[in-house]
């Protein structure tokens, strides 16, 4: 996991990989530069490192998505995405709602969500009137 001070990325490990890889690529020569010293060139080493960060994830996988629709679960007074495009859509005109509800765009990471669109869907019937349906 990056700390954005020592190291920019982070990188994400296969679960299923073996690891019999690393005592493999840790018996490897280094590569040395013309002075005969090793090169500073990184290489990619298997997860198996002292300094690595390892973050394990279970039922987060569905709370954070969630939060996005329900940021009051975690005590945060905001309101969810359905409520923020209800908002949005009400400040315009009335005579385009119904054209802006007909035409939401999703993009960014977090839209690629499993089942993102049909919970957006279903979150915005609560709040969207039905002349708009």
């Amino acid at each position: 996991m990056p700390d954005y001070v020592n190291t920019m990325r982070g990188t994400i490990r296969d679960p299923n990989a073996s690891t019999a890889e690393a005592p493999a690529a840790a018996s490897a020569p280094s590569p040395r530069d013309k002075d005969g010293a090793p090169s500073v060139k990184k290489s990619r080493l298997p997860a198996e490192r002292s300094d690595e960060q390892a973050l394990s994830l279970s039922n987060e996988r569905i709370t954070v998505p969630e939060l996005l629709f329900h940021p009051s679960d975690i005590g945060i007074e905001q309101a969810g995405v359905a409520e923020c495009v209800v908002q949005a859509v009400g400040e315009c005109i009335p005579d385009l709602r119904e054209a802006l509800y007909a035409n939401i765009l999703l993009t960014g990471g977090s839209t690629r969500f499993p089942n993102f669109e049909e919970r957006l869907r279903r979150e915005l019937r609560q709040f969207v009137p039905i002349d708009y349906g």
